[in-house]
């Protein structure tokens, strides 16, 4: 039960509790016991203010005129007001704190009177309650209640259990408005009855008339009863409003809007169901959280203003379309249900429609078995639900009908469906959902442009399905005889609902569109009008035909196809060697392309018929080899097979997507053979060179080696082998092909050359030096570490060395490792001013590419040489200083052995060869030697200069291993060297172990031939070619700076240790090495 603000409860003295409120505090009134015996009292007249109020304990007739006003209270056990025989009566309660009430009945025109019956008028913040209200008691009688409030403090009531409008036979009028802000409340707490008037007696229908401002509150199940016929009352809503309170209410009885009004149902918690036809001119709005059921043949419509008649602003409003008139606004989240399960007279087939336009942005709901139509368009913004049956846009072809939310359209059950019945172009934006069907009905065209879900299945009946692979749901797709299923991809997309019926198939935009469904049912055609069609499923039924400018691949199935564009079978996005089956016959027409892929192994994307293939004339065949494919010249490929047949010739042979890739490769001449077949040869284009587009000498150079050997025999697998490969696999088979290692190793022996003049000046520098031989500034006291035997005997010396280091690639080559370790040892005497000496050196080189060649070799080095040294006293800076010369000379035989391990695809072999080079050098070095105190400490300088000439000369070699093997032709190279630097010494006493530490830094430039190469041919090429390869190595580092440091000391008086640091660090070189020598005197 709704309760008013404001208004305080009232308890009878029998303790049962009364169903009315009161917006005002009155005065208690005191009720007889309903036991009590009384005798019936009559009053009339004007009872005004407090001190006039009366309490009656028996029951009270009003007659002629009884007035209650300024505050004045008039109780009773009973009123009756018109009773025989005292005729019709008046009663007016008006003013606040002005009340009549009964503790049991309280009955209104009990008299006969055929013109102006009894009239009950409450206002002005008056209230009137009774556990019963009756008005027109009787046949014959007119009962009136009119309540008017006036103000925004004007709350006038009529409060009762029971209210019934005429009884018997009787005539009731029931009269509440509200103005300026006034509330006029009747509160019914059991059953308001709307009663039959005697036929013959009557003054005409009972009527209740509830205006702007009023409010009639009803509890009960049947709250509100009518028990004549719609002829015997008017029940009319004029701006006031209806409102269940207390519990469900359900009324059969007809209401009509008054005219440009707006009435509300306000069903507050509960569930209300209105089961009578609503008519008038006014609009509806619904309020209340509960639902509010409408279920007549209702006719309301606004006649004048905002063309609106239902509002729905809480809750939920269900009714059928009968139900349902006028423009809809579903407002603050509520919900509108529209419910369909039987239709009524001859509407057997025919859906129901909705006309209004609905608005807002609550929710739609439908319900029901059978069919709505929504012919209007509506614009309301939330949820679309069809719970079962079909929600229809448009009607029978016409041209409106329309949903445009926001919050998508749900198919809730698989019973549920959305229809679109229109001739015209339509789209349908919202996402469709869940687990219902989509209808195309009517001419031309609807697009479904949502992101759709719906599990249900289309079925296309008529016109044209527009949309993406993102518009169709996951169902099946049917297709009526003359309909069309139109999927329209400006980008790629994947389609895999099956497809069945009549209708056609057709593919638009230019992006790709994937077909992965089960279209073996689709009798109908399928067209290719733009963009790629790729057929991963079954279209075994369906004719295709391509477009110029469109295309169709795939590895499924198509029944047949007539080709005015692209057809390139057995292909996909992740498939290149596929086959399309064809349950037909292909027509390529003139001016068509057949696209064919081609690899390894003979693999190559192909079209099986069952049909036949037919050639127009002019048509193309375009041949493409995928990068990275390994081809051979001689290999044939089936690109169609046909089982009819093949009639005609392709005119053209596109192979710029195989010489694209595979320079070297073209087709032979198509073959259509005798098996029904179209037959593709691949050979060696013979005009270029197997360097052709080779970007780097060595890989131009192996290519004329190939050339050379292309005609021989021995030597045809491996020419065919790299013929086919792509370009770029190409060119690294002829890096590997190239024999490099033999020319870098040149520069790994020309590097190695410096460690052997290194020790015999280091040897030099160090026995002629003053400074580090003697222990003191006195002469003849000697330390000897550096094995310099006593005035003129022979003295003898030996080192180890070893190095790791890396020379740059360049363009072309790879780098160079090349790793070295030996020993060196000599033996020097003084004759006359000079020392000379000779030495015994051997040492172990081994190199290898930095990258990947996958080759390198090794050389064991013997050394023999002879050096030789003096100086002389100039002067100068200091009084002892002096000009040195050095001189030196050796030569090395180099035992290499080279092996190169070439892995090109299809291609493995391991070669390796022998072979005795040469090293000779000769090298010089001249100084200005001199030596100054620093803090008491002799330091000694000696800036110098130097020159070397190195010479590396090479036997003839042959290679073992394969048809990959090369010859190297033996030559000489001669490098030049210069360098400038400063040397750095001094002498120590530290703990009485001498120390001679001492340091140099030079820069050092390369001249010559710097750029080591070396003439190479296969060994299969006839001896009258010559050597035709003229291949680089990784070229000598021309500008490097050398730094040495070390230090050599005395520990005792038998024991010497030197050790010494030398980095080479140029713009193609970096080595970092080290000697050291431990000397024990026996």
């Amino acid at each position: 039960m709704l309760c008013l603000q404001g208004l305080p409860h009232i308890a009878s003295q029998k303790g049962r509790k009364l169903s009315f409120f009161l917006l005002a505090t009155v005065s208690t009134l005191s009720f007889a016991s309903a036991g009590a015996s009384a005798a019936t009292q009559t009053i009339r007249g004007s009872f005004q203010g407090p001190a006039a109020s009366q309490a009656y304990a028996s029951p009270v007739i009003a007659t002629g005129a009884l007035t209650i006003g300024s505050g004045a209270q008039i109780s009773a056990q009973s009123i009756t007001a018109g009773a025989p025989p005292a005729g019709a009566a008046l009663i007016m309660v008006s003013g606040s704190g002005s009340s009549l009430s009964a503790e049991q009945a309280l009955v209104i025109g009990a008299a006969p009177d055929a013109y102006t019956g009894t009239t009950l008028n409450i206002s002005s913040n008056a209230h009137v309650s009774a556990a019963s209200v009756t008005a027109g008691l009787g046949d014959g009688t007119l009962g009136t209640i009119n309540l008017t409030s006036y103000g925004a403090s004007d709350r006038s009531s009529l409060v009762t259990q029971d209210l019934t409008l005429g009884s018997g036979g009787g005539n009731a009028a029931l009269n509440a408005t509200g103005q300026s802000g006034g509330i006029a409340l009747v509160h019914v707490d059991g059953k308001l009855t709307i009663g039959q008037p005697d036929a013959v007696n009557g003054l005409g229908a009972n009527t209740v008339w509830l205006g702007s401002g009023s409010a009639l509150e009803v509890g009960g199940t049947d709250g509100i009863q009518a028990t004549g016929t719609s002829k015997d009352y008017t029940f009319t809503l004029s701006g006031g409003t209806l409102r269940d309170v207390t519990s469900d209410l359900t009324s059969a009885v007809n209401i009509s809007l008054g005219s440009s009004t707006t009435s509300t149902v306000d069903t507050g918690s509960f569930n209300t169901r209105l089961t009578g036809a609503i008519t008038g001119g006014g609009n509806l709005v619904k309020t209340g959280s509960g639902t509010l059921t409408l279920t007549g043949d209702n006719q309301y419509a606004h006649g004048a203003g905002p063309v609106v008649n239902t509002i729905v602003q809480q809750g939920t409003l269900a009714a059928s379309p009968l139900s349902l008139r006028g423009a809809g606004v579903i407002q603050n989240d509520a919900t509108l249900r529209i419910s369909q399960d039987n239709y009524t007279g001859q509407k057997t087939v025919w859906p129901e429609m909705v006309s209004n336009i609905i608005t807002g942005t609550g929710d739609l709901i439908k319900d029901g078995s059978k069919t709505v139509a929504l012919t209007a368009t509506n614009t309301y913004t939330g949820a679309t639900v069809v719970s079962a049956g079909t929600l229809e846009l448009g009607y029978y072809g016409g041209i409106s009908g329309s949903i445009n939310n926001s919050s998508g359209i749900q198919l809730l059950n698989a019973s549920s469906n959305l229809t679109v019945y229109r001739d015209d172009t339509v789209t349908v934006s919202p996402n469709i959902s869940g687990a219902g069907s989509v209808t195309k009905m009517g001419a031309n065209t609807l697009t479904l442009s949502g992101v759709n879900t719906y599990a249900g299945g289309t079925d296309i009946q008529a016109g044209t399905l527009h949309g993406t692979t993102s518009s169709f749901g996951t169902g099946a797709i049917s297709t009526a005889q003359g309909t069309t299923l139109a999927v329209d991809q400006a980008g790629d997309g994947m389609l895999n609902n099956a497809v069945s019926g009549a209708g056609a198939f057709v593919k638009l935009g230019a992006g790709a569109l994937v077909y992965s469904g089960d279209a073996s049912a689709l009798t109908g055609t399928t067209d290719v009008g733009q963009g790629n069609l790729s057929v991963l499923g079954n279209l075994g039924s369906s004719a295709v035909t391509v477009a110029s400018g469109a295309s169709v691949t795939g590895t499924g199935v198509i029944g047949s196809a007539d080709v005015f564009g692209t057809f390139a079978p057995g292909q996909t996005a992740s498939t290149r060697f596929g086959t399309l089956h064809v349950n037909g016959n292909v027509t390529m027409e003139t001016g068509s392309t057949f696209a064919a892929n081609v690899g390894a192994s003979q693999n190559a994307s192909q079209a099986s018929l069952s049909g036949v293939l037919t050639i127009r004339p002019d048509a193309t065949l375009v041949v493409t080899a995928l990068p990275g494919a390994d081809l051979r010249t001689g290999q044939s490929y089936t690109l169609i097979q046909a089982s009819g047949g093949v009639n005609g010739t392709f005119a053209h042979y596109d192979q710029s997507g195989l010489v694209q890739t595979h320079s070297l490769i073209q087709i032979a001449e198509p073959t259509y053979s005798a098996s029904n077949a179209v037959q593709i040869t691949l050979q060696r284009n013979t005009a270029l060179s197997f360097g052709y587009g080779a970007s780097t000498r060595n890989q131009m150079m192996a290519g004329y080696g190939l050339d050379g050997i292309a005609d021989v025999n021995q030597a045809g697998a491996l020419t065919s082998l790299v013929a086919g490969l792509e370009d770029q696999q190409r060119y690294r088979a002829l890096d590997a092909l190239s024999g490099e290692i033999h020319a870098s190793a040149r520069t790994a022996m020309v590097n190695d050359s410096f460690y052997i003049r290194n020790a015999a000046l280091n040897r030099l520098d160090c026995v002629d030096d003053d400074l580090r031989q003697q222990i003191s500034g006195a002469k003849g006291a000697h330390t000897n570490i550096c094995d310099a035997a006593p005035v003129r005997g022979l003295s003898t010396w030996g080192s180890v060395y070893g190095a790791m280091g890396h020379n740059a690639s360049s363009a072309g080559t790879v780098g160079l490792n090349d790793n070295s370790v030996g020993w060196i040892m000599g033996a020097d005497t003084m004759v006359g001013e000079w020392r000379v000496g000779g030495l015994l050196a051997y040492g172990r080189s081994m190199f290898s590419d930095g990258g990947d060649r996958s080759s390198g070799g090794h050389s064991n080095n013997v050394t023999l040489g002879a050096y030789g040294g003096t100086a002389w006293r100039v002067g100068g800076l200091t009084q002892d200083a002096r000009v040195t010369l050095k001189l030196g000379a050796d030569y090395t035989w180099n035992v290499l052995n080279v092996r190169r391990d070439i892995r090109i695809p299809g291609y493995a072999a391991h070669v390796s060869s022998n072979a005795l080079g040469g090293t000779g050098q000769l090298y010089g070095e001249t100084g200005y030697r001199f030596a100054i105190q620093a803090a008491g400490t002799p330091v000694e300088f000696e800036p110098f200069v130097r020159m070397a000439y190195v010479n590396y000369n090479s036997e003839n070699v042959r290679e073992h291993g394969g048809v990959a093997a090369l010859r190297i032709k033996g030559m000489d190279q001669s490098i030049g060297y210069s360098a400038f630097g400063m040397k750095m010494a001094t002498r120590l006493d530290v703990a009485g172990v001498t120390v001679a530490p001492h340091v140099s830094a030079a820069y050092r430039r390369a001249f010559g031939m710097t750029d080591m190469t070396t003439r190479e041919s296969f060994r299969l090429a006839p001896q009258a070619q010559g050597y035709g390869m003229d291949v680089a190595g990784v070229p000598l580092s021309i500008n490097t700076a050398v730094v040495q440091t070390g230090l050599t000391a005395r520990l005792a008086d038998r024991l010497n240790v030197s050790v010494d640091y030398v980095g080479q660090y140029g713009g193609r070189m970096t080595t970092s090495g080290g000697s050291g020598k431990i000397t024990y005197n026996w």
